[in-house]
């Protein structure tokens, strides 16, 4: 396969194998030209070509087999034979011209032509028999000819066997396609009087036939114009459009016409619904959305609007500010993490051979007691070492360094959530495990009893489930503001996933029981989205609690005087020691590299020595 036009060509032990790359779009041919030599055999009497046009190897069928032999300069003998389907033809258009045709070759299926001609046209071969071969040819062709007609005689008598068995089934149930089939096998009988025989027989059975179509198209009718059903007249369409009696045909079509519209009508009236609630449920989404954000995801009302903080809010650690900003503890917090400790002294680092490889060390001088976090970044970086190369520790990849680092993010988020920044910091799962009966909030009764009313006993019964499972699960927060956030997410959960199972369901209903009027689709769409969405957003929202909201605006507005740091006056700046405490946060808070920028410019033109460690 390739472009249009292109072909390959392999070589083989007993030939040439060509594969050409013809799509049937380009609606055109090709033509191959070669040379056989030595085809043709000159024996005493006449010259013999007897030449296997196909052989037995082509894997394709053929439509219509056309060969052409010409006998140039042919005077007296010529003689045709051809081998292969019986339905094939062989015949001389004249003495110098030999024509086969064959229709219908299979793949794999040999066709051969023979012919005897004057030996005069191929005086000068070499491929000499020196035998009078021609009666030897004739008989074997004789013989051949009584086996093909043999074997035509008893194709003939199988066909007319099966056209008498076809019409006898077909009296016994007229029917229009066996009715075409006996039609068919009489069209390769040859027999005149069979095909009288079967002619004479098949006249009575068209009226059978006919009156069997027009008996059905009416019950098929009858059929749609009380069921309203899109199966049962798309059938009777079908039997009511064979109608050969246009009387018959036209008014049954005009009854149809009235299904028709009366499965449209109910179609209708079925998509109207489907809107109706579809609009119905987005509505409630679209509103618990709307609730859920006021309740669950608002920031409270801070009262903080200072622009610029030059002193840090808080004693919050980076991760703690990180988890603050991004609502997690992220790398950048752990790396601050690691800042920090090089700045309070407990770590040491100096420069490697390559500038860029930095080596920490343990500050054995340092005697201030650590917190479990510092302990396990402690941990993590050196474990029973003394050093540590910081470029080594992205090659690292054992279980134990795995565990430490999740000791780390673990001391990190437990450090920050104790902090309380977030409603539902910290949560704990309950400790009891009893299986807890479900409660049920009374917006699920009375979304129970909604589903029952419209009736769609499926999403009553799911919400039931829903309600059950989640709560033998149930995370229980401590206080009752968090409670309470809890309880609004998770009837935002369930909502969406019983609008997700509605959207799913309604949209197979529809499809199955309408064909003509499709709108509810886009509505189930929407819903679908919708529904996916709220689940999203019920599972990924966090608010902040009155406190953290404050710090959240503190260390904001500490971001940005680090972000504007090096176009405050110099009288504005805070002391130069802070600065490295500084960088240490800027890095949490995603602004590191340009405020390391703007105090080297800064110290530089303070004349201050820039190496921050």
């Amino acid at each position: 396969k390739g472009d249009y036009g292109v072909y390959t060509e392999d070589t083989l032990s007993d030939g040439v194998s060509y594969r050409i790359f013809l799509p049937d779009s380009k609606k055109e041919a090709f033509y191959i030209k070669y040379v056989l030599k030595n085809m043709a055999v000159s024996h005493e009497d006449v010259g013999e070509l007897f030449w296997n046009v196909l052989g037995d190897q082509l894997s394709e069928s053929i439509g219509t087999l056309k060969v052409t032999i010409e006998f140039p300069n042919n005077q007296n003998e010529l003689r045709v034979w051809a081998h292969g389907p019986l339905n094939g033809v062989i015949k001389k258009i004249d003495q110098n011209t030999l024509y086969a045709e064959v229709k219908n070759v299979r793949s794999y299926q040999a066709v051969d032509v023979r012919a005897v001609f004057d030996k005069e046209v191929i005086k000068n071969s070499s491929k000499k028999s020196n035998v009078n071969a021609l009666d030897k040819i004739l008989n074997f062709e004789e013989d051949k000819a009584n086996q093909a007609n043999y074997e035509r005689e008893q194709e003939s008598y199988q066909i007319q066997e099966k056209a008498y068995e076809t019409l006898e089934d077909c009296e016994q149930s007229p029917r229009r396609f066996c009715y075409e089939n006996v039609l068919s096998y009489m069209s390769e009988i040859t027999d005149q009087e069979v095909l009288k025989d079967l002619q004479a027989r098949m006249n009575p059975l068209l009226e059978k036939v006919v009156a069997k179509e027009e008996e059905d198209a009416k019950e098929w009718t009858n059929w749609a114009l009380s069921d309203l059903d899109y199966y049962t007249y798309e059938n009777a369409l079908e039997k009511v459009q064979i109608l050969t009696n246009t009387e018959l045909k036209n008014e049954l079509s005009q009854k149809l016409k009235v299904v028709k519209e009366n499965i449209l009508d109910k179609e209708n009236d079925y998509n109207q619904k489907a809107i109706v609630i579809s609009g119905i449920i987005l509505l409630i989404l679209m509103i618990d959305g709307i609730y859920l954000y006021l309740k669950c995801d608002k920031e409270p009302s801070t009262g903080f609007s200072h622009k610029y903080m030059r002193d840090f809010p808080d004693d919050f650690s980076p991760s703690t500010v990180g988890y603050l900003f991004k609502k997690k503890i992220t790398n950048e917090a752990i790396s601050s993490e690691i800042l920090l400790l090089i700045q309070k002294k407990v770590l040491l680092r100096k420069e490697g051979k390559n500038k860029k490889d930095i080596i920490l060390k343990r500050n054995l001088s340092f005697t201030d007691p650590l917190n479990e976090k510092e302990k396990a970044m402690i941990d993590f970086l050196f474990g029973a070492s003394e050093s540590v190369h910081l470029k080594s520790l992205g090659s690292r990849s054992s279980s134990s360094m795995y565990r430490k680092w999740k000791r780390v993010y673990k001391e990190s988020l437990k450090e920050a959530t104790n902090q309380k920044l977030f409603v539902g910091d910290p949560v704990k799962v309950s400790s009891n495990k009893k299986k807890e009966k479900p409660t049920f909030n009374p917006v699920i009764i009375v979304l129970f009893i909604f589903f029952l009313a419209i009736n769609l006993p499926i999403l009553a019964v799911a919400l039931i489930l829903v309600v059950y499972f989640k709560n033998r699960k149930r995370v229980k927060p401590e206080s009752k503001n968090d409670l309470t956030e809890y309880k609004i997410k998770t009837i935002s959960k369930i909502l969406s996933v019983l609008a997700f199972i509605y959207s799913f369901i309604g949209v197979a209903l529809l499809f199955y029981r309408n064909h003509y009027v499709l709108k509810a689709g886009f509505f189930y769409l929407f819903v679908f989205v919708l529904a996916i969405f709220l689940f999203i957003y019920s599972n990924i929202i966090k608010k902040r609690t009155s406190f953290g909201a404050l710090e959240y605006a503190k260390w904001k507005s500490f971001k940005r005087f680090l972000k504007d740091f090096g176009r405050m006056d110099e009288k504005e700046l805070p002391e130069v020691v802070l600065w490295e405490k500084y960088l240490v946060y800027a890095v949490v808070l995603g602004c590191g590299k340009k405020v390391a920028k703007a105090m080297e410019i800064r110290m530089n033109a303070m004349n201050i020595d820039s190496s921050i460690p």
